[in-house]
């Protein structure tokens, strides 16, 4: 559109702000509209062109505390939520904590979801033109976002500000008919998605959309979801604090306090179930090996499409043999069995033990990973069972770094015996070596009962001392919320073999869902503090024992969050 076809307009109608007051108004009551309490919503997800559905909620809290939640079956749900101070994101990606404009983009898309008024996320406002969206003609404004110090958010020095956000509205009616906005994707990177807005409905005297067709990714590779609404409540009270962050985040917050580096596979033995697959088995020259496997995932896919079988996992490859040829099965997990046609065959990847551990890098550097996994997988004197496979969580498509894409590698293991902890005698005296600071934490051996969070984590943990005496180990069984969190920690000195041990007591969680955590652990004159990946950590727990020692009762903390727990013991210590 000119600008002298603008100069046309009425004059009410070139001013951007009116244009969004009239957008507001058409919402709903103002009365109701500034009276939402936690807006609540939920339903279906499912892409264009592919047979498998998925679910999402959203929660949406006046105070700002939100959460979006897409999953899939056999996919890591797809999250992004904040508790009001801390941002974070998780799905195929792992866990990004998010900073500068990327937290400012979630602001803007939870601003969105409960009707914020857009004077509180965008600086100005201004019009465009006049387009078409679909059959509709409509006013087009660029969004110009405000920057996250204003946000109240952490700023990422040196960090470019993405491109304005878009909003198009009805030329008549004034509705909102879609939004662009450029924000992170787990596993995808920074992204542009376009929401396209219908089927409107009012709840509670306000105005939501209950379809929205979202796109994203490259031209050359657009993704695009249909998303239906099936139930909204504008005045929810979910259980618990849905808000705060998840194990896996916790995790990766002590990560970042350690200095670990992100790309440490973090091998670690959990248990998995038997998937069902449909692949394509084939030898190969190495040379040959993407070539192949860029005609076997379409080939499945096209299979699956035609059998309307659902995907329910994410394309791997597993490697048979190695040698002048490659005996490689590529495919992808399905959600039941189905006939083979041609190459495509019902398969399955095997159930039991395995190892598991996450390379985060090119594909061409995959094969110093698969080292490290069989040096990791012989040192804990494991039997390897079976070929590795590797599963490939990120698409290149959508994310263009190769330094970012993410592979998780699985070798399958013969059975471990299994110890009887309870009938293993506990050392009487303190063996040579255990140092002052490691003896205090005796103090924790025995069955302890656990309860945070006004009930809302509850189980039992173990602690019990490795034999030699050296290492504490604890066994943890909890439920928090309607997740189980099972797992083994082993406390104590780290030290090389030759060389002194180290001054402060360290440990590593390896939980059941293959989620690794470090903390660093204190037990002082009757007290007890874990700090989350290095002493000083904004996650932390800090606990006092009661005087016949068996109470402890403390909290702990996080940006934006905590939970107080007492844990009583129930078993006299050994």
């Amino acid at each position: 559109m000119t600008s002298a076809l603008l100069l046309l307009l009425p004059p009410l109608l070139q001013d951007p702000a009116s244009l969004l007051a009239a957008q507001r108004a058409g919402l709903g009551d103002p009365a109701a509209l500034a009276g939402l309490g936690t807006v609540r919503s939920r339903g279906k997800v499912k892409f264009e062109d592919y047979p498998a559905v998925g679910s999402f909620t959203d929660l949406l809290a006046p105070d700002g505390r939100s959460r979006q939640e897409v999953a899939f079956e056999g996919v890591p749900p797809a999250v992004r939520c904040t508790n009001g101070k801390l941002y974070w994101m998780s799905g195929t990606g792992g866990v990004e904590i998010k900073k500068g404009w990327s937290a400012a983009a979630d602001v803007r898309l939870f601003a969105l979801g409960r009707h914020r008024d857009w004077r509180e996320v965008y600086a100005r406002a201004e019009l465009v033109g006049e387009t078409q969206v679909g059959e509709r003609a409509c006013y087009e404004l660029a969004m110009l976002p405000k920057p996250p110090a204003e946000l109240g958010l952490e700023a990422v020095p040196g960090e470019e500000a993405p491109a304005p956000d878009v909003w198009w509205l009805d030329r008549d009616s004034k509705e909102l008919v879609a939004v662009a906005v450029y924000a992170t994707l787990s596993g995808a990177g920074w992204q542009r998605l376009v929401m396209d807005y219908s089927d409107w409905r009012t709840v509670a005297g306000v105005r939501f959309p209950f379809r929205t067709r979202l796109t994203f990714g490259p031209p050359d590779h657009q993704g695009v979801l249909a998303i239906t609404c099936e139930s909204l409540e504008t005045h929810a009270k979910p259980q618990g604090d849905p808000f705060q962050p998840e194990d896996a985040v916790f995790a990766e917050l002590a990560r970042i306090a350690s200095g670990k580096a992100a790309n440490d596979p973090g091998f670690a033995v959990t248990q998995r179930k038997e998937t069902l697959t449909a692949s394509v088995r084939v030898r190969c020259k190495p040379e040959q090996l993407q070539q192949q496997l860029a005609i076997i995932f379409p080939e499945v896919m096209g299979h699956l499409n035609r059998v309307q079988v659902a995907p329910a996992g994410a394309p791997f490859t597993r490697y048979h043999a190695f040698g002048d040829e490659i005996d490689l099965e590529a495919g992808i997990p399905v959600s039941g069995k189905f006939d083979g046609n041609g190459r495509v065959k019902l398969s399955s990847l095997p159930g039991g033990e395995v190892v598991s551990g996450m390379h985060v890098g090119p594909y061409e550097e995959l094969s110093r990973t698969h080292e490290l996994l069989a040096q990791w997988v012989a040192a804990e004197g494991l039997t390897p069972q079976g070929g590795p496979w590797e599963v490939y969580w990120t698409d290149p498509g959508l994310e263009r770094d190769p330094a970012k894409w993410r592979t998780e590698l699985f070798q399958q293991v013969a059975p471990r015996p299994q110890a009887d902890s309870e009938a293993s005698p506990a050392p009487g005296a303190a063996p040579a070596g255990r140092s002052a600071a490691l003896e205090r934490l005796g103090i924790m051996v025995g069955t302890w009962k656990v309860t945070g969070g006004g009930g809302a984590v509850h189980g039992e943990v173990r602690f019990e001392w490795l034999e030699g005496g050296h290492f504490l180990i604890q066994r943890v069984d909890l439920m928090h919320g309607e997740q189980r969190v099972q797992g083994i920690e082993v406390i104590g000195h780290q030290r090389q073999a030759g060389e002194e041990p180290a001054a402060e007591i360290t440990s590593r969680f390896y939980d059941s869902a293959g989620n690794t955590s470090d903390f660093v652990w204190e037990a002082g004159e009757g007290t007890l503090s874990i700090w989350g990946g290095q002493r000083g950590s904004e996650v932390a727990f800090h606990g006092r024992f009661s005087a016949d020692r068996n109470t402890l009762t403390g909290a702990w903390s996080w940006p934006g969050g905590g939970l107080e727990f007492t844990s009583t013991r129930v078993l006299e210590a050994r």
